[in-house]
């Protein structure tokens, strides 16, 4: 099952791979970000809690995302 054109697949693996690289950097920020913050409050633990919750929440989300059928064909963009 081809989503993309054969022309089209780098410019499509250097988008994944910049989201990719932009979910890391907001990933480490936030949660060392909320890490500080649990820190002066004197519950640095329950930043696992947090991050569980989001991981729970995305996999809860990636649950209703739905695949083209098998004989779909390419995805045409103008």
């Amino acid at each position: 099952m081809e989503l993309v054109p054969a022309g089209q697949r780098v410019d499509a693996l250097q988008a994944v791979s910049l989201l990719e690289s932009l979910a890391q950097l907001s990933t480490v920020s936030l949660f060392g970000s909320l890490f500080a913050y649990l820190s002066e409050l004197g519950r640095p633990q329950t930043v696992f809690l947090w991050n569980a919750g989001l991981a729970f929440a995305a996999a809860a989300f990636l649950m209703l995302v739905r695949h083209p059928p098998r004989k779909a064909g390419a995805l045409e963009l103008a």
